[in-house]
């Protein structure tokens, strides 16, 4: 029987990227393979619960019927939640047609045997702000492939913590033929006032390089 290691499930607002706003069911999958100084979900990085597919099912549809919209967002985050991949399709194959489902991940991983059982792919890169080598943090070269076939499926949240930062983004966003329309820039922050500080420099730089910004939500309503 297939098991997913989970850290946490709940209810909130989904705070970046493009469904941002949209209330959503939160499935939080344990252990992460990168190592961010700035992650904020740390907790995450060993699983608080362990559930067989069928009652982690059970639970998301619990949580579905509380919300009165017909197909209810499902935001399926890490940790890095295709190091659990084939429990992940597993469960993904039992709720894609009840759900709008959009999996978070960091990129290294090849989420092409996931990509049709799931609406929405929100990548977030990370950049050497996060502390990570480049050769453990590198960009997965299937997105290349993938991007050509799904570009309406396939979004791009980056990390900005300085100005120098956008270097990086554009050369990802090059090298991988990302359409601009798809990324997002956001700020690194850990309290609400850097949060306004750094969205200043992040409305800054999606005003030059024509990238949309991603406010953190998180730390403006004070959710989770």
């Amino acid at each position: 029987m297939k098991r997913l290691e989970i850290s946490e499930i709940f209810l909130s607002f989904q705070g970046e990227g493009p469904l941002i706003g949209r209330r959503a069911i939160f499935l939080r999958l344990a252990r992460c393979n990168l190592r961010c100084v700035w992650c904020d979900t740390k907790y995450a990085y060993e699983p608080k619960y362990v559930l067989d597919v069928e009652n982690v099912v059970k639970i998301v549809y619990k949580y579905g019927n509380k919300l009165k919209i017909r197909k209810p967002l499902l935001v399926i985050t890490g940790g890095e939640p295709l190091l659990q991949h084939d429990s992940l399709k597993c469960l993904l194959c039992r709720i894609y047609d009840r759900f709008l489902i959009q999996i978070e991940t960091n990129g290294t991983i090849d989420p092409s045997s996931i990509i049709d059982l799931v609406h929405y792919v929100v990548v977030s890169p990370k950049l050497s702000n996060s502390g990570n080598p480049l050769e453990v943090r590198r960009l997965c070269e299937t997105y290349k492939f993938l991007l050509k076939k799904f570009p309406d499926k396939i979004y791009f949240k980056f990390v900005i913590d300085k100005y120098d930062d956008i270097f990086e983004v554009e050369n990802i966003v090059n090298s991988f033929d990302i359409p601009r329309e798809n990324v997002f820039l956001m700020p690194q922050c850990r309290s609400s006032s850097e949060h306004m500080e750094k969205l200043n420099l992040v409305q800054k730089l999606a005003s030059e390089y024509d990238y949309n910004v991603s406010p953190r939500l998180q730390y403006v309503l004070r959710i989770r």
